[in-house]
């Protein structure tokens, strides 16, 4: 049985059909509600996952951390026929935190991968008042 969903999406995330006896989480009962997929950042490839990168259902107490492959998976069977609407919010050290929209309520199992942004990376200096004196630092992106 292939399950999918119909949602707005952004050229940054991908949403797509899944069959839920295809995914690599652990074994999940039919009857329940996830949302599940996996965490990358920018360039999208087989060795750019984000292993242990949080997403939350923000507004809530409801989350997961990724595996070590980039892999989560969020039981949303409890709060699914009361929330029609909902934003997901996906963070990972080195990486710009994202937050994917979900508009329509979801009613069955549904696949979300997240791409994030690198981080650019600081630069820091020091002024110093000719002396050897440090004053203040600053830092800027690259």
């Amino acid at each position: 049985m292939t399950l999918s969903c119909v949602f707005s999406q952004t050229n940054s995330n991908v949403i797509r059909e899944t069959n839920i006896n295809s995914c690599p989480t652990k074994t999940q009962p039919t009857n329940s509600i996830y949302i599940k997929g996996r965490i990358y950042y920018i360039p999208k490839g087989p060795e750019n996952y984000a292993p242990f990168a949080t997403v939350i259902i923000k507004g809530t107490k409801i989350g997961s951390s990724a595996d070590n492959l980039g892999y989560y998976s969020i039981d949303i069977t409890a709060i699914a026929d009361t929330i029609k609407q909902m934003t997901l919010y996906c963070a990972y050290l080195g990486c710009v935190t994202k937050e994917i929209e979900i508009k329509n309520k979801i009613t069955q199992t549904t696949e979300l991968d997240f791409e994030l942004q690198i981080r650019p990376a600081c630069e820091f200096s020091e002024i110093g008042d000719g002396n050897g004196n440090k004053e203040k630092r600053t830092h800027k992106h690259k």
